[in-house]
């Protein structure tokens, strides 16, 4: 449970500090990311978000994405 909790967390980060990034064209704002985390904690949604957000992590070459960190 710890390490699901812990990966949840830098998924959710690394995509807040994607939009201000420069050199990352994330397709979401930072209040887009917010209320889609708070929606999804609300609605039992977790893991389709912490996807979507991966995915785009992933997609969008997000530095704090990779695993070599």
């Amino acid at each position: 449970m710890a390490a699901a909790f812990l990966h949840s967390l830098r998924l959710n980060v690394a995509a807040l500090l994607n939009p201000p990034n420069a050199e990352v064209n994330y397709p979401l704002t930072e209040n887009e990311i917010i209320t889609l985390i708070r929606s999804a904690f609300a609605n039992g949604t977790t893991a389709a978000a912490h996807a979507l957000l991966g995915g785009y992590n992933k997609t969008f070459d997000c530095p704090l994405a990779r695993a070599d960190l």
